[in-house]
């Protein structure tokens, strides 16, 4: 019988790699674990050790090498000469892409996060890849505005993948149209806020000092 690697994170690697063959038809679990060690000729034993809660660990990790596999990509383009929703535009499409690579284990991972009792799960996993796709485009915003992007991000990110599980369009076309359009409209969210910026700016003033210029 075959050891797995004595590095954990190579070992995890493999046994999800192997998984995702299993994923679409058993879903994520237990039986896709075991599926995937019998594949690697490795303990089925020693694999359950490595993802002791099963689903939501392999998820996790699978979520995880998704989006250091979009990192990756995004540190390898050139896009400083692109406008900033160009480059996150594009760094959504490339993580949604990294999914669709096999649509079906994409849909069982979405179908499970989907779930009441994995609400947790899945925003804790939202957050962690809006956060790297801000990063991995250079943003430098800090604060209120810091949070503010990235839930945007995420009401983007998510609404996409939800309309590329039901897309049959050629090589995704219609998603990535949908995907330029929610672009555009939190752009449109964003400059309706500098008004209501403007004005929270004042009344902070006013309560400091007691006046209000400009």
């Amino acid at each position: 019988m075959t050891e797995l690697p004595s590095d954990l994170d190579e070992a995890r690697h493999k046994l999800i790699t192997a998984a995702l063959i299993h994923v679409p038809f058993e879903g994520w679990g237990n039986a896709a674990l075991q599926m995937a060690a019998e594949d690697l000729d490795a303990n089925a034993d020693e694999a359950r050790l490595l993802f002791p809660s099963a689903a939501a660990d392999m998820i996790d990790w699978h979520l995880i090498e998704g989006d250091r596999q979009t990192a990756a990509a995004l540190a390898d383009r050139e896009t400083s000469n692109l406008r900033v929703r160009d480059r996150i535009a594009l760094a959504v499409r490339i993580r949604i892409e990294y999914g669709l690579k096999v649509p079906e284990v994409m849909r069982r991972t979405t179908a499970w996060l989907a779930m009441p009792h994995n609400a947790i799960t899945g925003l804790r996993a939202g957050l962690r890849t809006v956060d790297m796709l801000w990063a991995g485009v250079d943003d430098q915003s800090a604060d209120f505005n810091y949070y503010t992007k990235r839930v945007l991000l995420l009401g983007v990110y998510s609404a996409t993948v939800l309309y590329a599980l039901g897309d049959r369009s050629e090589e995704y076309a219609d998603t990535w149209a949908f995907l330029e359009r929610r672009i555009e409209d939190v752009l449109k969210i964003q400059k309706a806020k500098g008004p209501l910026d403007a004005l929270r700016d004042k009344f902070r003033q006013l309560n400091s000092t007691g006046t209000v210029s400009g």
